[in-house]
């Protein structure tokens, strides 16, 4: 769990930003899974403009990196407290979180919660050729859950619709092109499939090509994709 305090000090604009990414610094190298914001002595009314940057530079890169529960104290200042709240709902956050008036109640509800959450349940049941899965988890985690499924539908839809494109390289530039998506420069590929240099880029152009490639980004989705990632 990873605690957070304000000082009694007045903020500016620039002052709120900048402890949010010194915070943000610190997350990514503990990676906790919960977090707790002491607030009592915070007091600054959040912008409607801010939030869009709140939700996407800061908590979408909590989320993502693997947060699961956030805990607020509440504010002595009732305005700075109401736009924290607003910072969440009207941006409809990725995740939604908790409101305490002390310390202790917020650290107890996020020591339950992390066991809470370690325990999810499912069933699967095969029909024909598809799959019904039931899925008992606790109620936070269903965003999260919809997110993950949103995430594998979009993939499949792009495996779909470059299936084909994948199916016409030879296995000569199959397996060029795993090692292109692995990081191998072209001499590096030439040395250990036995080819020239020139070969190598001879089987690039052809592979840009056919998978009509036109970002570096593309290797990397077509790759992981197609599972040709080590």
């Amino acid at each position: 769990m990873l605690i957070q305090e304000w000082e009694n000090c007045e903020l500016t604009v620039e002052d709120f930003q900048k402890e949010l990414k010194t915070f943000l610094s610190f997350y990514e190298k503990t990676r906790p899974k919960s977090v707790l914001w002491l607030q009592e002595n915070f007091k600054f009314q959040i912008p409607p403009a801010l939030y869009e940057w709140i939700e996407n530079d800061i908590v979408k890169r909590q989320y993502e990196t693997g947060l699961e529960n956030l805990a607020f104290t509440v504010s002595s200042d009732m305005l700075s407290h109401l736009s924290v709240m607003s910072s969440f709902e009207k941006i409809e956050s990725v995740i939604q979180p908790n409101f305490f008036t002390d310390r202790n109640s917020a650290e107890n509800f996020l020591s339950k919660e992390v066991i809470i959450k370690n325990k999810l349940k499912y069933t699967v049941e095969k029909l024909d050729n598809i799959a019904k899965i039931e899925v008992e988890l606790n109620f936070d985690l269903i965003p999260k859950v919809i997110l993950e499924l949103n995430n594998i539908e979009k993939e499949q839809r792009f495996i779909d619709e470059n299936i084909i494109k994948v199916r016409s390289l030879t296995v000569r530039e199959m397996g060029v092109f795993r090692l292109i998506a692995n990081g191998y420069s072209s001499k590096e590929i030439a040395i250990k499939l036995y080819i020239e240099t020139s070969t190598v880029d001879t089987h690039r152009k052809n592979i840009i090509k056919k998978l009509n490639i036109k970002r570096s980004i593309d290797w990397f989705f077509i790759a992981k994709a197609f599972s040709f990632l080590d």
